[in-house]
């Protein structure tokens, strides 16, 4: 079985055709050649996630959707043809394709953890009541630090996109506890308590993630935010230009940055 975490990581890779997979070019006669090795094997699955791979990474997602949707065809027990195949109509937007992939494959193997997490978050971006079933689940059954920091933030942003910010809150910070430097659940609690207003709180949550991490543009991007809101554009404009310092392409930050720069330099 081919680890869904380990499909994750190519598909990262899969930008819409920078033609690279794990720091390797992916060359037409790359491709070509483990077409001709497929054909030869048809039932080999290794050489179809790899075949797979190449065709996502050089933007031909649907290409690679097809690819494996013939291998499932073949050998409806191939978990991993699943997993990518999944992974690749998340990416693409058909969420509904994806979410029963994944249920295909954990009733072909009920023990992916990984899996579990993959269809959770997709329930979690509909508000789905199944996400928070899926974190509390794992939360019960996992004593893995590291399963239970992913289910945590699993149940805040399921809470965060039902609008129910007290859980959400609440996740977030579990997850915080469990690991400081996790800074998605910093960056998620400050848009949320942006959100609703709570931007003293909002800024000083954005500013313990650039305590942890200095380079983080969005904890920049979010503290220029805060700072504008709270009627500060002079502190805003700095926020934003040492957001855009670090990403060049946040727009976000930029059209802050034309915002607040021109009031600060009106200010007293």
């Amino acid at each position: 079985m081919v680890l869904p975490g380990l499909l994750a990581a190519w598909l990262s890779a899969c930008d819409g055709g920078e033609g690279r997979a794990g720091g390797e070019a992916v060359t037409v006669a790359d491709t070509a050649r483990l077409r001709s090795m497929l054909l030869s094997d048809p039932a080999n699955a290794v050489l179809r996630l790899r075949l797979a791979e190449r065709l996502a990474v050089s933007g031909r997602r649907g290409d690679a959707v097809g690819l494996l949707t013939e291998g499932i065809a073949a050998d409806s027990g191939a978990v991993g043809l699943w997993n990518a195949r999944s992974l690749l109509l998340a990416g693409l937007g058909d969420t509904a394709a994806a979410l029963a992939g994944w249920s295909w494959s954990l009733r072909l193997d009920p023990g992916q953890r990984d899996a579990w997490l993959e269809m959770g978050f997709l329930h979690a971006g509909r508000g789905d009541v199944a996400a928070g079933d899926i974190a509390r689940r794992l939360l019960r059954d996992s004593r893995d630090a590291e399963d239970r920091l992913n289910a945590w933030h699993l149940l805040g942003v399921f809470h965060a996109n039902r609008g129910e910010a007290a859980g959400a809150v609440a996740a977030f910070d579990s997850c915080i506890v469990l690991r400081y430097t996790f800074l998605d659940a910093y960056i998620e609690k400050g848009i949320l308590l942006q959100g609703l207003g709570r931007h003293r709180e909002a800024l000083a949550v954005f500013r313990l993630a650039s305590a942890v991490d200095k380079s983080n543009a969005d904890a920049w991007h979010g503290q220029g935010g805060s700072l504008e809101a709270l009627g500060d554009p002079a502190a805003a404009a700095e926020a934003y230009a040492r957001a855009l310092a670090l990403d060049t392409a946040l727009r976000a930050a930029r059209r802050g940055l034309e915002r607040t720069a021109p009031r600060a330099m009106q200010s007293p």
